[in-house]
């Protein structure tokens, strides 16, 4: 242990302060009337009781506060090896890869790109870590459970396929949250791969981390890619080589910015 301003220690000197209260305290004298003094000598008086500490446990009490007192004010901390601090930053790892294979990753190139940030995120997986991959749409499962084998998370990943679901991210994150909250190993990580539409928050989700977990966001959508809404649509009859063609025509518009 070692202190910022040991120079404050003293201030133990103030100890003292206490033990003369105990010492000097004023003993109750008993008044006795006499009707004359003029036969009584006058000597000094002496009293070997008001020397003496009757209440020990009373005097500890505020010596104690006094050094407490003392101590704060000399700011100790103790010393941490690097060596192992360093061990404490680079400890197993608690990783869940929230993957979103809802339709929208369909479109373009998000699917392929959210395995490739995918199998980045496997590569990193150590021996002592554990990792979790979870498949989410409308729901959330687990496709490969606490594992340390990059190999297997690699092979779960291109196994994964786009589905017809919606995007709901509150399933996905209530998962990760109980994988986290259930696991003993020091540090806490979730890698939330998706384009981040912005329906997928129905609405607002109360969803709390453990202490110390970090979620890392990764967006595959492309910042040129808006969402299309469905204006209208109708029926259109053509005729083609005397046949009688009837054509759905959609008409769609461009939806606001994703926030």
């Amino acid at each position: 242990m070692s202190f910022l301003a040991p120079l404050f220690f003293a201030g133990l000197a103030a100890i003292v302060i206490p033990i003369l209260v105990h010492l000097i305290q004023r003993e109750r004298k008993t008044i006795v009337a006499f009707p004359s003094l003029m036969f009584i000598r006058r000597i000094p008086y002496q009293s070997v009781e008001r020397r003496r500490i009757h209440n020990w446990l009373l005097l500890l009490m505020r010596v104690a506060a006094m050094a407490l007192l003392v101590g704060a004010f000399t700011r100790p901390f103790f010393r941490v090896d690097p060596v192992r601090a360093a061990a404490a930053l680079s400890g197993a790892r608690e990783v869940v890869i929230l993957l979103d294979r809802s339709a929208s990753m369909g479109y373009g190139d998000h699917w392929a790109r959210a395995q490739a940030e995918a199998r980045k995120v496997a590569g990193t997986i150590g021996a002592a870590d554990k990792a979790t991959l979870v498949l989410f749409g409308t729901g959330a499962e687990e496709a490969v459970r606490a594992t340390g084998d990059a190999g297997r998370l690699g092979a779960a990943i291109d196994a994964a396929t786009v589905s017809s679901d919606a995007t709901r991210y509150a399933p996905a994150l209530r998962l990760a949250q109980s994988l986290l909250a259930r696991s003993a190993l020091p540090r806490k990580e979730i890698v939330l791969i998706t384009d981040f539409q912005k329906s997928g928050w129905e609405r607002q989700e109360e969803i709390s981390l453990p202490e110390g977990a970090v979620l890392t966001p990764v967006s595959v959508a492309a910042l040129e890619t808006t969402n299309g809404l469905f204006a209208s649509g109708r029926v259109v009859r053509t005729a083609d080589g005397g046949r009688e063609l009837r054509v759905w025509r959609v008409y769609l518009r461009a939806a606001p910015p994703r926030g």
